[in-house]
């Protein structure tokens, strides 16, 4: 990893920045000050030749500092290079050394590695280097001092590098919690929808095939058997009411909270006997039977026993030329075996004519339907399991099982 991409002082190459812009003033101010102290206030015993020479210098002495944000180790090896190089030309200069302490401070805050120690022992030799040079005109002891500022200012650079890093790291762990929480809220906006999908699935596809029946039974007896033509009306609009107050219930979870309106309660195995009430007038016969502590079915496995009941149902209408259907919800077990809820729905067929498949089969894959994918799926989400498939006597049979959950009962 380089530093170009771990620098702390230059996140920002694509646009110029007002910490870049103060940069390129600094530098400007460097290169000034350094030319008047090479010909105009400087004291140095250098010649025009040797003052040319400087001159030609302080442009890398000064551009390091307005760079030093987007290439912070190029520029403090270029800054060292012409410091030591002015050096050399006995230019005692009172500005160029602090350039190279702000260029000490940018290596030791942005750089990686190796390269902020090598940047403290390198800004320390020219330190020595520069008091030796000019051991005649400036105090040892001074140079200790200068030594200790330079040393200072490195550790600042690395509690700066420090620090930054502590925030980034503060920074990608919210991000990634933030991430985390906005799957989390997608999969459960999915997990919603699935079951608002299944929801309407089994709702209109019974509603449809119910209402279908009644009106075809309508149709026929309209003329000869008026009673029961108004019975079969009755029945369609009353299907009808329902499945509407189920489907505004349905439609209301996708509702924001300031428009949510009471809804309809959920059905639950209570509503199972008024199921079957409404499918026998369609002349199909449903048997209905429980055994075992019903009651114990919490609202939640109920909704499912339900939907599973209405969807086997209609699958009997739609496939099947059945007269009859037998519906079972068993609660099986005792205190030593974890309960179990078992829901059949059986009919003894046969099954409706197929005159020829999508794909010209001619097989009947009718009953392979989003519906009973959608009974499986419901019985998957309770630990449950589900078979189906024809019966010995040609009829056809769906049978789940699935854990009890038991109503909680304030005590």
């Amino acid at each position: 990893m380089g530093d170009s991409v771990t620098t702390v002082l230059a996140p920002r190459r694509a646009a110029i920045g007002w910490g870049q812009i103060s940069d390129v003033v600094l530098a400007l101010i460097v290169l000034v000050l350094v030319i008047l102290e090479i010909w105009v206030i400087g004291n140095f015993d250098m010649d025009t030749r040797t003052q040319v020479v400087a001159t030609l210098i302080a442009p890398g002495l000064a551009v390091p500092v307005a760079i030093r944000s987007l290439v912070p180790w190029p520029a403090f090896v270029v800054n060292a290079v012409c410091t030591v190089t002015m050096v050399s030309l006995e230019a005692a200069s009172s500005v160029y050394q602090w350039a190279n302490l702000l260029m000490l401070f940018t290596a030791a805050a942005s750089t990686v590695r190796w390269r902020p120690w090598v940047a403290l022992v390198v800004s320390e030799l020219g330190v020595a280097y520069f008091f030796y040079s000019f051991r005649d005109e400036l105090e040892p002891s001074f140079g200790i001092v200068i030594s200790g500022l330079w040393l200072l200012v490195w550790l600042f650079g690395r509690i700066f590098r420090s620090r930054s890093e502590q925030e980034r790291l503060r920074l990608d762990r919210d991000l990634a919690a933030e991430l985390a929480a906005t799957r989390q809220e997608r999969l459960q906006f999915e997990a919603q929808r699935t079951n608002m999908a299944r929801d309407l699935h089994d709702l209109i596809g019974h509603t449809v095939n119910v209402m279908v029946v009644h009106a075809g039974a309508g149709r026929r007896a309209v003329r000869t058997d008026p009673d029961g033509a108004e019975r079969a009306f009755e029945t369609i609009e009353k299907t009808g009411r329902s499945a509407l107050d189920e489907l505004d219930r349905v439609l209301g979870m996708m509702r924001s909270n300031d428009q949510v309106t009471p809804l309809a309660p959920l059905p639950d195995i209570e509503g199972i006997g008024e199921l079957v009430a409404d499918v026998g007038q369609t002349g199909l016969d449903v048997s209905f039977d429980t055994a075992g502590p019903t009651e114990e079915i919490s609202p939640i496995l109920g909704l499912t026993v339900y939907r599973v009941v209405q969807e086997a149902l209609t699958n009997v209408m739609k496939h099947s030329n059945a007269k009859t259907a037998a519906v079972s919800v068993r609660v099986v077990g005792n205190a030593d075996v974890e309960n179990t809820v078992r829901v059949t729905v059986t009919d003894p067929g046969p099954a409706k004519p197929v005159l020829a498949s999508s794909n010209g089969s001619g097989k009947d894959e009718s009953r392979q339907s989003r519906g009973l994918s959608g009974i499986v799926e419901r019985v998957q989400l309770h630990g449950g399991e589900t078979n189906f498939g024809p019966t010995a006597a040609g009829g056809f049979e769906v049978a789940c099982n699935m854990p009890l959950v038991r109503n909680e009962v304030p005590s």
